[in-house]
């Protein structure tokens, strides 16, 4: 059973303009009667109080994206680089976190002590990036030993999921260091992170997670912000036709986020909220006086942009 009328572009005046529209009584048990027209499949929504068959989708991936599209809730994940900002995610509203360290150089596996604290503290579920090194996304076999040691210790302190990524010198999918990482992260949830976005085939390696049991993909549409690869998010959305989560994440902010959501019509999102902590004391030589923590005020603004465009 969905939901229609949370969005005006999802209502039922909308709806009988592309599909055949018919209500359904409460004495209704089942849809009775064929459409007038031949189709494969048929789907329930309901609006307000009243029930309606829809007929006309001829694909279970239409059915996927507009599942999708009339989606009542969505899922916020806070990309977080120290305790500070985990405990600001689950304040914030955030649904789940990405832990991590090293956000300067794209992540990095975060302390065995972060991790531990992050999971004793929240309540929300605790992700994991497992990246051993900063650069590429090719990996030694010793670089491949620590991170599926790293993945059976997140296991064992129980965490929620880890987040994975792997590349071959040509840049497709490393299947066998992937499969290995999904494994090892036994009932775990398995994500692959921002390695997508340097693939040299996107569209291949969508489907070769799908294959390997990957549940979501964190993407910025191949581009250096989720808003400028927005339409290459669209497609992966559509392609993935709620087989795997499509994440949009990088550089979303409160102003932004809104138009994200309305063209690539993904249902989870990623992101830093974060600002800049000036440390007292001044200079300090060959470091930086200041770092990143995720604000709460930051978060509550671009979840209430985001559900104020639904």
């Amino acid at each position: 059973m969905y939901k229609v009328g949370q969005s005006p572009k999802v209502s039922v005046r909308n709806l009988s303009r592309k599909y055949k529209i018919r209500h359904l009584r409460p004495s209704d048990r089942r849809p009775a009667g064929p459409p007038a027209f031949p189709v494969t499949t048929t789907m329930i929504a309901r609006t307000g109080n009243s029930l309606f068959q829809v007929f006309g989708m001829r694909e279970k991936s239409e059915i996927a994206r507009f599942k999708h599209k009339i989606s009542p809730t969505m899922t916020f994940e806070v990309c977080a680089v120290n305790i500070q900002s985990a405990l600001a995610a689950e304040r914030g509203g955030a649904h789940r976190i990405e832990l991590c360290s090293a956000l300067d150089v794209g992540g990095l596996t975060p302390s065995p002590g972060l991790i531990r604290a992050a999971i004793a503290q929240l309540k929300i579920p605790v992700n994991v990036l497992i990246r051993p090194r900063e650069g590429n996304f090719q990996y030694t076999e010793v670089e491949r030993n620590i991170m599926l040691d790293d993945i059976r210790f997140c296991r064992e302190a129980g965490a929620n999921g880890v987040v994975v990524g792997a590349l071959t010198p040509d840049n497709q999918l490393d299947v066998s260091l992937m499969r290995a990482m999904k494994e090892a992260a036994g009932d775990m949830e398995a994500v692959c992170h921002r390695a997508f976005d340097f693939s040299a085939d996107p569209a291949a390696v969508l489907e070769q997670l799908i294959s390997l049991g990957y549940k979501r993909v964190l993407s910025s549409g191949q581009a250096k912000t989720a808003f400028e690869g927005r339409f290459l998010l669209k497609n992966m959305v559509e392609k993935a036709a709620g087989r795997i989560s499509v994440m949009p994440g990088a550089g979303i902010s409160a102003n932004n986020i809104a138009e994200l959501l309305r063209v690539t019509g993904a249902g989870e999102f990623h992101f830093t909220g974060r600002k800049k902590v000036v440390q007292n004391g001044g200079d300090i030589p060959g470091l930086e006086s200041w770092y990143w923590e995720s604000s709460v005020d930051a978060i509550r603004a671009i979840t209430a942009a985001a559900t104020g465009a639904r």
